[in-house]
């Protein structure tokens, strides 16, 4: 317990207080009660202001909804295919093949993959090879976070495979016997049998997979740092930029808060559907 104060309560109290003060950590003088100031500077500024949470909150959303729609998609389409594969004899090494991208770390991905989408890079080289100019991928705001929801799809989908696969081996087996002799369809034991019987793993995978992606930074700020401009600043970058580079705590602490709010807000939402899925039938 004294752990857990130390380690958790503490720094959370801390910059919760810190978050209704104005202070720069490079004037020690500027210690000042602020009230609600900095979580006002930051909803209410105009989007175009650097102060504003408005276009890293939109940036956020945006990467968040597309990695886990598609990592969801392929996860599934991948657990499914793979789970109906009758030999064994090489379906262990092709789960070990499909999950390796989930045991590298964040800045080793980030790396390999910022030399992937480099001018010069494979990328390029491919489309050279099909006829289509080369791109700078990552400096293009059209194209910068594309290369980044590509770039998390092809980590983090094996999460959502690997999940849904211990789900599915879990389903009894008797209950797609049953209705092979009354006659369904695959795709009605799929809608009917599979997916209901799947659904509190469903909801567990997509809750983990939108927390970590809504509050993603490692590869983002060594991919792009946020740019080209501010077309893939996200809030955690944002945080990074306001409590690091412009040394605000204050207004850093209140947007650490606003995105622990948000976090929380959408995490009920997702426990809420699966205590109404395992408890309320």
């Amino acid at each position: 317990m004294l752990l857990f104060i130390l380690l958790l309560c503490y720094p959370l109290g801390y910059s919760l207080v810190v978050s209704f003060y104005h202070w720069r950590l490079t004037s020690p003088g500027s210690f000042r009660f602020a009230g609600l100031e900095n979580y006002a500077a930051l909803l209410t500024s105009a989007p175009s202001s650097v102060v504003s949470v408005w276009i890293p909150l939109e940036n956020t959303l945006t990467y968040t909804v597309a990695t886990v729609t598609l990592e969801f998609v392929l996860g599934f389409a991948v657990a499914l295919l793979l789970q109906r594969q009758t030999s064994r004899s090489g379906l262990g090494f092709l789960r070990t093949f499909v999950i390796v991208p989930l045991m590298i770390s964040d800045v080793v991905i980030a790396l390999m993959w910022r030399m992937l989408w480099d001018t010069y890079g494979f990328i390029n080289y491919v489309m050279n090879v099909l006829g289509q100019p080369s791109h700078a991928w990552l400096a293009e705001p059209s194209t910068a976070m594309a290369a980044l929801v590509l770039t998390d799809v092809w980590q983090n989908t094996p999460f959502v495979f690997l999940m849904l696969t211990a789900g599915l081996q879990a389903l009894p087996t008797d209950l797609y016997e049953v209705a092979n002799i009354d006659g369904a369809s695959p795709a009605q034991s799929f809608w009917h049998i599979t997916v209901p019987l799947l659904t509190p793993v469903i909801v567990i995978t997509l809750l983990f997979r939108v927390i970590f992606n809504f509050r993603d930074f490692t590869k983002i700020y060594a991919l792009t740092a946020g740019g080209p401009g501010r077309s893939t600043e996200l809030l955690s970058v944002n945080l990074y930029q306001e409590m690091f580079r412009n040394f605000d705590a204050g207004l850093g602490s209140a947007l650490s808060w606003v995105i622990v709010v948000m976090t929380v807000l959408m995490a009920a939402v997702f426990v809420r559907v699966l205590w109404r899925q395992t408890f309320e039938g």
